[in-house]
């Protein structure tokens, strides 16, 4: 697909929003990316637990280290798009802090070696498509 090509549908969804806007009266959320990598896993854990310790935490559980975990971050994330790898039906968060990841939907991109507008257009989709039943 040319640039062009890109433009017209950035344009399209951009018009498309705007229209939804006016119809509604409701104006759309921004949406929030992050890019986690290995750094976010198991180091950033224990960096928090370092904090914790450094600011004389006496007793350590699973509620407090939840809260530091998430003072620096903005909400767990609803997507995860996952790079790399062979093509299968599982994915591994290995590196990755479960932390973040206990609602995440994650959507397994192996076949593809870079995100791209078509790329993220198609998990965007599988992800609109999605039902998160939390167990329901």
């Amino acid at each position: 697909m040319s640039v062009d090509v890109h433009k017209q549908h950035a344009k399209m969804l951009k018009e498309w929003i705007s229209s939804c806007t006016e119809k509604t009266g409701v104006e759309p959320l921004d949406a929030k990316f992050s890019i986690l990598s290995s750094e976010n896993g198991k180091p950033y854990v224990a960096s928090v637990l370092r904090r914790m310790i450094k600011q004389g935490v006496d007793e350590i559980d699973v509620k407090l280290v939840n809260q530091y975990v998430h003072e620096d971050t903005i909400s767990d994330p609803d997507l995860m798009i996952v790079f790399g790898g062979l093509p299968h039906n599982y994915v591994s968060i290995e590196g990755y802090s479960p932390w973040h990841m206990k609602s995440t939907e994650f959507i397994n991109c192996s076949n593809y070696h870079q995100l791209n507008y078509v790329t993220f257009s198609k998990c965007l989709y599988r992800f609109s498509k999605l039902e998160q039943r939390f167990g329901r």
